[in-house]
Protein backbone atom coordinates (compact mmCIF):
# COMPACT_ATOMS: atom_id res chain seq x y z
CA UNK A 1 0.00 0.00 0.00
CA UNK A 2 1.19 3.47 -0.84
CA UNK A 3 2.46 5.34 2.20
CA UNK A 4 0.04 8.18 2.86
CA UNK A 5 2.95 10.44 3.63
CA UNK A 6 3.49 10.85 -0.08
CA UNK A 7 -0.02 12.21 -0.67
CA UNK A 8 0.34 15.32 1.44
CA UNK A 9 -1.21 17.64 -1.11
CA UNK A 10 -2.64 16.45 -4.40
CA UNK A 11 -2.19 19.95 -5.84
CA UNK A 12 1.60 19.67 -5.64
CA UNK A 13 4.40 17.25 -6.40
CA UNK A 14 4.01 15.19 -3.25
CA UNK A 15 1.52 12.87 -4.93
CA UNK A 16 4.22 11.56 -7.24
CA UNK A 17 6.99 10.83 -4.74
CA UNK A 18 6.08 7.15 -4.42
CA UNK A 19 5.95 6.17 -8.07
CA UNK A 20 8.92 8.30 -9.11
CA UNK A 21 11.32 7.04 -6.46
CA UNK A 22 13.33 5.10 -9.05
CA UNK A 23 13.69 8.27 -11.09
CA UNK A 24 15.68 9.72 -8.19
CA UNK A 25 18.30 7.00 -8.40
CA UNK A 26 21.70 7.44 -9.97
CA UNK A 27 23.22 4.91 -12.36
CA UNK A 28 26.10 5.66 -14.71
CA UNK A 29 25.77 3.31 -17.69
CA UNK A 30 25.01 3.45 -21.42
CA UNK A 31 22.10 1.01 -21.55
CA UNK A 32 21.55 1.58 -25.28
CA UNK A 33 24.41 -0.73 -26.25
CA UNK A 34 22.60 -3.86 -25.03
CA UNK A 35 19.40 -3.97 -27.05
CA UNK A 36 17.31 -6.98 -27.94
CA UNK A 37 17.50 -8.81 -31.24
CA UNK A 38 14.69 -8.51 -33.77
CA UNK A 39 13.50 -12.04 -32.85
CA UNK A 40 13.31 -11.08 -29.17
CA UNK A 41 11.36 -7.95 -30.07
CA UNK A 42 8.89 -10.00 -32.12
CA UNK A 43 8.40 -12.37 -29.18
CA UNK A 44 7.81 -9.41 -26.86
CA UNK A 45 5.28 -7.98 -29.29
CA UNK A 46 3.37 -11.27 -29.32
CA UNK A 47 3.39 -11.28 -25.51
CA UNK A 48 2.06 -7.73 -25.41
CA UNK A 49 -0.83 -8.71 -27.68
CA UNK A 50 -1.82 -11.43 -25.23
CA UNK A 51 -1.87 -9.06 -22.22
CA UNK A 52 -5.24 -7.83 -20.98
CA UNK A 53 -5.99 -4.22 -21.92
CA UNK A 54 -2.55 -3.69 -23.49
CA UNK A 55 -2.27 -1.20 -26.35
CA UNK A 56 0.35 0.43 -28.54
CA UNK A 57 0.28 3.70 -26.59
CA UNK A 58 3.51 3.14 -24.61
CA UNK A 59 5.86 6.10 -24.60
CA UNK A 60 9.11 6.03 -26.58
CA UNK A 61 10.96 5.78 -23.28
CA UNK A 62 9.00 2.68 -22.32
CA UNK A 63 9.61 1.15 -25.76
CA UNK A 64 13.36 1.75 -25.48
CA UNK A 65 13.29 0.22 -22.02
CA UNK A 66 11.70 -2.92 -23.45
CA UNK A 67 14.29 -3.13 -26.23
CA UNK A 68 17.20 -3.39 -23.80
CA UNK A 69 18.24 -6.94 -22.96
CA UNK A 70 18.53 -6.47 -19.20
CA UNK A 71 19.79 -9.98 -18.58
CA UNK A 72 22.86 -9.24 -20.69
CA UNK A 73 23.31 -5.95 -18.83
CA UNK A 74 23.08 -7.78 -15.50
CA UNK A 75 25.65 -10.37 -16.59
CA UNK A 76 28.01 -7.59 -17.67
CA UNK A 77 27.76 -5.90 -14.26
CA UNK A 78 28.39 -9.21 -12.47
CA UNK A 79 31.48 -9.87 -14.59
CA UNK A 80 32.83 -6.40 -13.85
CA UNK A 81 32.37 -6.97 -10.13
CA UNK A 82 34.51 -10.12 -10.41
CA UNK A 83 37.22 -8.65 -12.64
CA UNK A 84 37.46 -4.95 -11.81
CA UNK A 85 38.80 -3.10 -8.80
CA UNK A 86 38.28 0.16 -6.93
CA UNK A 87 36.06 2.73 -8.67
CA UNK A 88 35.07 0.50 -11.58
CA UNK A 89 34.05 -2.29 -9.23
CA UNK A 90 32.08 0.10 -7.01
CA UNK A 91 30.29 1.47 -10.08
CA UNK A 92 29.31 -2.03 -11.23
CA UNK A 93 28.03 -2.95 -7.76
CA UNK A 94 25.85 0.18 -7.72
CA UNK A 95 24.58 -0.58 -11.23
CA UNK A 96 23.68 -4.14 -10.26
CA UNK A 97 21.85 -2.75 -7.23
CA UNK A 98 19.85 -0.54 -9.58
CA UNK A 99 18.70 -3.61 -11.55
CA UNK A 100 17.54 -5.38 -8.39
CA UNK A 101 15.91 -2.15 -7.19
CA UNK A 102 13.94 -1.76 -10.42
CA UNK A 103 13.37 -5.44 -11.30
CA UNK A 104 15.21 -5.23 -14.62
CA UNK A 105 16.82 -8.46 -15.86
CA UNK A 106 16.02 -10.11 -12.55
CA UNK A 107 13.26 -10.46 -10.01
CA UNK A 108 12.82 -7.27 -8.02
CA UNK A 109 14.60 -7.55 -4.69
CA UNK A 110 14.91 -4.34 -2.67
CA UNK A 111 16.78 -6.06 0.16
CA UNK A 112 19.42 -7.27 -2.30
CA UNK A 113 19.55 -3.80 -3.84
CA UNK A 114 20.16 -2.27 -0.42
CA UNK A 115 22.99 -4.72 0.31
CA UNK A 116 24.65 -3.93 -3.01
CA UNK A 117 24.30 -0.18 -2.51
CA UNK A 118 25.86 -0.56 0.94
CA UNK A 119 28.83 -2.40 -0.56
CA UNK A 120 29.28 0.32 -3.18
CA UNK A 121 29.03 3.03 -0.52
CA UNK A 122 31.82 1.33 1.42
CA UNK A 123 33.93 1.67 -1.72
CA UNK A 124 33.12 5.38 -1.97
CA UNK A 125 30.62 5.40 -4.85
CA UNK A 126 28.64 8.67 -4.67
CA UNK A 127 25.74 7.40 -6.79
CA UNK A 128 25.28 4.48 -4.41
CA UNK A 129 25.18 6.92 -1.49
CA UNK A 130 22.32 8.71 -3.21
CA UNK A 131 20.55 5.46 -4.08
CA UNK A 132 20.85 4.05 -0.57
CA UNK A 133 19.56 7.35 0.77
CA UNK A 134 16.57 7.02 -1.53
CA UNK A 135 15.76 3.61 -0.04
CA UNK A 136 15.89 5.03 3.48
CA UNK A 137 13.81 8.06 2.47
CA UNK A 138 11.04 5.89 1.04
CA UNK A 139 11.32 2.88 3.35
CA UNK A 140 12.14 0.54 0.47
CA UNK A 141 13.98 -2.64 1.48
CA UNK A 142 14.56 -1.15 4.92
CA UNK A 143 12.87 0.85 7.66
CA UNK A 144 12.09 4.43 6.67
CA UNK A 145 14.73 6.70 8.17
CA UNK A 146 14.94 10.33 7.03
CA UNK A 147 17.98 11.00 9.21
CA UNK A 148 19.99 8.29 7.44
CA UNK A 149 18.68 9.47 4.09
CA UNK A 150 19.81 13.01 4.85
CA UNK A 151 23.26 11.87 5.94
CA UNK A 152 23.74 9.83 2.77
CA UNK A 153 22.46 12.62 0.51
CA UNK A 154 24.79 15.12 2.21
CA UNK A 155 27.75 12.79 1.79
CA UNK A 156 26.97 12.23 -1.89
CA UNK A 157 26.29 15.93 -2.49
CA UNK A 158 29.65 16.85 -0.98
CA UNK A 159 31.20 14.65 -3.67
CA UNK A 160 29.29 16.45 -6.42
CA UNK A 161 26.36 14.05 -6.95
CA UNK A 162 23.69 16.33 -8.44
CA UNK A 163 20.79 13.92 -7.87
CA UNK A 164 21.65 13.83 -4.17
CA UNK A 165 21.43 17.64 -4.08
CA UNK A 166 17.99 17.36 -5.65
CA UNK A 167 16.86 14.70 -3.17
CA UNK A 168 18.25 16.63 -0.22
CA UNK A 169 16.43 19.72 -1.43
CA UNK A 170 13.20 17.72 -1.41
CA UNK A 171 13.74 16.79 2.25
CA UNK A 172 14.21 20.46 3.17
CA UNK A 173 11.24 21.59 1.09
CA UNK A 174 8.91 19.07 2.76
CA UNK A 175 10.48 19.09 6.20
CA UNK A 176 11.21 15.35 6.15
CA UNK A 177 13.69 14.54 8.91
CA UNK A 178 14.82 18.17 8.93
CA UNK A 179 13.32 21.52 9.81
CA UNK A 180 11.46 22.81 6.76
CA UNK A 181 13.70 25.31 5.00
CA UNK A 182 12.58 26.68 1.62
CA UNK A 183 15.74 28.75 1.27
CA UNK A 184 17.94 25.69 1.65
CA UNK A 185 15.71 23.72 -0.73
CA UNK A 186 15.91 26.46 -3.36
CA UNK A 187 19.71 26.66 -3.05
CA UNK A 188 20.06 22.89 -3.41
CA UNK A 189 17.76 22.74 -6.45
CA UNK A 190 19.73 25.55 -8.09
CA UNK A 191 23.04 23.80 -7.35
CA UNK A 192 21.68 20.55 -8.78
CA UNK A 193 20.54 22.35 -11.94
CA UNK A 194 23.97 23.94 -12.36
CA UNK A 195 25.48 20.46 -12.27
CA UNK A 196 23.05 19.12 -14.86
CA UNK A 197 20.19 17.66 -12.82
CA UNK A 198 17.19 18.38 -15.06
CA UNK A 199 14.70 16.97 -12.55
CA UNK A 200 15.44 19.90 -10.24
CA UNK A 201 14.10 22.39 -12.82
CA UNK A 202 10.55 21.16 -12.25
CA UNK A 203 10.99 21.18 -8.48
CA UNK A 204 12.19 24.77 -8.56
CA UNK A 205 9.16 25.60 -10.68
CA UNK A 206 6.90 24.18 -8.00
CA UNK A 207 8.53 26.39 -5.38
CA UNK A 208 7.56 29.41 -7.47
CA UNK A 209 4.11 28.02 -8.22
CA UNK A 210 3.25 27.36 -4.58
CA UNK A 211 5.07 30.41 -3.20
CA UNK A 212 6.89 30.86 0.11
CA UNK A 213 8.71 33.51 2.10
CA UNK A 214 11.81 32.71 0.02
CA UNK A 215 10.17 32.42 -3.39
CA UNK A 216 7.09 34.67 -3.63
CA UNK A 217 4.39 33.09 -5.78
CA UNK A 218 5.29 33.72 -9.40
CA UNK A 219 3.22 31.78 -11.93
CA UNK A 220 5.08 33.24 -14.91
CA UNK A 221 8.41 31.99 -13.51
CA UNK A 222 6.86 28.63 -12.68
CA UNK A 223 5.50 28.33 -16.24
CA UNK A 224 8.91 29.15 -17.68
CA UNK A 225 10.60 26.49 -15.55
CA UNK A 226 7.96 23.84 -16.30
CA UNK A 227 8.34 24.49 -20.02
CA UNK A 228 12.12 24.16 -19.72
CA UNK A 229 11.77 20.87 -17.84
CA UNK A 230 9.42 19.51 -20.50
CA UNK A 231 11.63 20.65 -23.37
CA UNK A 232 14.91 19.41 -21.87
CA UNK A 233 13.79 16.26 -20.07
CA UNK A 234 10.15 15.50 -20.94
CA UNK A 235 9.48 15.86 -17.22
CA UNK A 236 6.04 14.37 -16.55
CA UNK A 237 5.46 16.28 -13.31
CA UNK A 238 6.17 19.49 -15.17
CA UNK A 239 3.56 18.47 -17.75
CA UNK A 240 0.99 17.91 -15.00
CA UNK A 241 1.80 21.18 -13.23
CA UNK A 242 1.79 23.20 -16.43
CA UNK A 243 -1.58 21.65 -17.22
CA UNK A 244 -2.78 22.79 -13.81
CA UNK A 245 -1.74 26.35 -14.60
CA UNK A 246 -3.71 26.28 -17.86
CA UNK A 247 -6.75 24.62 -16.29
CA UNK A 248 -7.03 27.25 -13.58
CA UNK A 249 -5.76 30.25 -15.53
CA UNK A 250 -2.80 30.81 -13.21
CA UNK A 251 -0.41 33.21 -14.93
CA UNK A 252 -1.79 32.15 -18.31
CA UNK A 253 -5.07 32.39 -20.18
CA UNK A 254 -7.33 29.55 -19.07
CA UNK A 255 -7.24 26.80 -21.68
CA UNK A 256 -8.95 23.49 -20.86
CA UNK A 257 -7.88 21.86 -24.12
CA UNK A 258 -4.22 22.57 -23.41
CA UNK A 259 -4.64 21.38 -19.84
CA UNK A 260 -6.27 18.13 -20.96
CA UNK A 261 -3.55 17.51 -23.54
CA UNK A 262 -0.80 18.06 -20.95
CA UNK A 263 -2.51 15.82 -18.39
CA UNK A 264 -2.92 13.02 -20.92
CA UNK A 265 0.72 13.28 -21.94
CA UNK A 266 1.80 13.17 -18.29
CA UNK A 267 -0.41 10.11 -17.74
CA UNK A 268 1.22 8.30 -20.66
CA UNK A 269 4.57 8.89 -18.99
CA UNK A 270 3.20 7.29 -15.81
CA UNK A 271 2.67 10.43 -13.71
CA UNK A 272 0.08 9.99 -10.92
CA UNK A 273 -0.22 13.75 -10.48
CA UNK A 274 -1.35 14.06 -14.10
CA UNK A 275 -3.97 11.37 -13.52
CA UNK A 276 -5.26 13.05 -10.37
CA UNK A 277 -5.53 16.46 -12.06
CA UNK A 278 -7.22 14.84 -15.06
CA UNK A 279 -9.83 13.07 -12.91
CA UNK A 280 -10.53 16.21 -10.91
CA UNK A 281 -10.94 18.33 -14.04
CA UNK A 282 -13.29 15.89 -15.77
CA UNK A 283 -15.34 15.38 -12.60
CA UNK A 284 -15.52 19.07 -11.75
CA UNK A 285 -16.52 20.20 -15.23
CA UNK A 286 -19.10 17.48 -15.82
CA UNK A 287 -20.49 16.84 -12.33
CA UNK A 288 -19.66 13.14 -12.46
CA UNK A 289 -18.69 11.00 -9.51
CA UNK A 290 -18.22 13.83 -7.03
CA UNK A 291 -17.67 11.23 -4.31
CA UNK A 292 -13.89 10.71 -4.44
CA UNK A 293 -14.10 7.38 -2.64
CA UNK A 294 -16.64 6.05 -5.14
CA UNK A 295 -14.51 7.28 -8.02
CA UNK A 296 -11.32 5.67 -6.73
CA UNK A 297 -13.08 2.34 -6.11
CA UNK A 298 -14.60 2.44 -9.57
CA UNK A 299 -11.24 3.12 -11.20
CA UNK A 300 -9.51 0.41 -9.18
CA UNK A 301 -12.18 -2.02 -10.32
CA UNK A 302 -11.43 -1.25 -13.94
CA UNK A 303 -7.68 -1.33 -13.41
CA UNK A 304 -8.16 -4.87 -12.11
CA UNK A 305 -9.76 -5.67 -15.44
CA UNK A 306 -13.33 -6.15 -14.21
CA UNK A 307 -16.50 -4.20 -14.68
CA UNK A 308 -18.43 -3.02 -17.71
CA UNK A 309 -19.34 0.36 -19.15
CA UNK A 310 -23.03 -0.23 -18.39
CA UNK A 311 -24.77 2.84 -16.93
CA UNK A 312 -21.60 4.95 -17.06
CA UNK A 313 -21.74 8.51 -18.35
CA UNK A 314 -19.58 9.37 -21.37
CA UNK A 315 -17.11 11.40 -19.30
CA UNK A 316 -16.81 8.57 -16.82
CA UNK A 317 -16.03 6.23 -19.70
CA UNK A 318 -13.39 8.68 -20.88
CA UNK A 319 -11.66 8.45 -17.51
CA UNK A 320 -11.77 4.65 -17.51
CA UNK A 321 -10.47 4.42 -21.07
CA UNK A 322 -7.57 6.69 -20.14
CA UNK A 323 -6.63 4.26 -17.38
CA UNK A 324 -6.92 1.23 -19.64
CA UNK A 325 -4.66 2.77 -22.28
CA UNK A 326 -1.78 2.69 -19.82
CA UNK A 327 0.67 -0.18 -19.71
CA UNK A 328 0.15 -2.83 -17.05
CA UNK A 329 3.01 -1.67 -14.81
CA UNK A 330 1.69 1.89 -14.72
CA UNK A 331 -1.85 0.72 -13.97
CA UNK A 332 -0.50 -1.16 -10.97
CA UNK A 333 1.24 1.99 -9.72
CA UNK A 334 -2.02 3.90 -9.87
CA UNK A 335 -4.04 1.36 -7.87
CA UNK A 336 -2.71 2.38 -4.47
CA UNK A 337 -2.74 6.08 -5.30
CA UNK A 338 -6.36 6.03 -6.43
CA UNK A 339 -7.44 4.40 -3.17
CA UNK A 340 -6.12 7.45 -1.34
CA UNK A 341 -7.95 10.05 -3.42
Amino acid sequence: MLNKLFIMNINTKHAVQYSNSLFKLGVDYDFSKNTKSENDKENDNESDKDSDHESDTDTDDESNKKDIDWKIVKKEFEEKIETCENEEKARAINQLGFLYNSGLGTEKNNKKARELYEQAVELGNKSAMNNLGNLYENGIGTEQNYTKAKELYERAASLGENMAMYNLGFLYECGLGVEQDYKKAKELYEQAIQLGCLAAISELGELYMNGSSVTPQDYAKAKELFEQAIYLAEDDKAMANLGNLYENGLGVKRDYKKAKKLYEKAIKFGCPLGLIFYIKMISKRNNVLQDKKALSLLLCKYIDGGGTFHDLENKEKEIIKTILRLNKETREKYKDILKLL
